[in-house]
């Protein structure tokens, strides 16, 4: 059932820009983790069965895994993520200024004539 809900959700975000992060702990949380993607992000608490299963079939997950087991860490991995998501990449300069060789600054001093 969750798993149609996700690809539901999916369908009408309609846009490659769109990332999820989806929070479980339970057998019915595999599914829903199972229809994510590359670019995804699954958290399931450790220790508990959504992450047991994910532990035992790594291979059939595309979502990056960000296991959790207390809510202050839960919190933290959830604002780290979502700070990813929102942040764009850095613009990367297309000028090298390994090569660039500083020149002396020009003296400050006015000069007499």
């Amino acid at each position: 059932m969750q798993g149609k809900i996700i690809e539901r959700i999916q369908a009408t975000a309609g846009t490659k820009n769109q990332h999820f992060i989806y929070i479980g702990d339970g057998k019915g949380d595999y599914c829903p983790s199972l229809k994510l993607g590359e670019g995804d992000y699954v958290m399931p608490k450790e220790n508990y069965s959504l992450w047991k299963l994910i532990c035992s079939n790594k291979q059939l997950l595309k979502a990056e895994v960000h296991p959790w087991n207390s809510g202050e860490e839960l919190e933290k991995t959830l604002l780290k993520l979502v700070d990813k998501i929102i942040t764009p990449p850095a613009q990367v300069s297309q000028f090298d200024c390994s090569k660039c060789e500083m020149s002396k600054p020009a003296s400050t001093e006015v000069g007499h004539h």
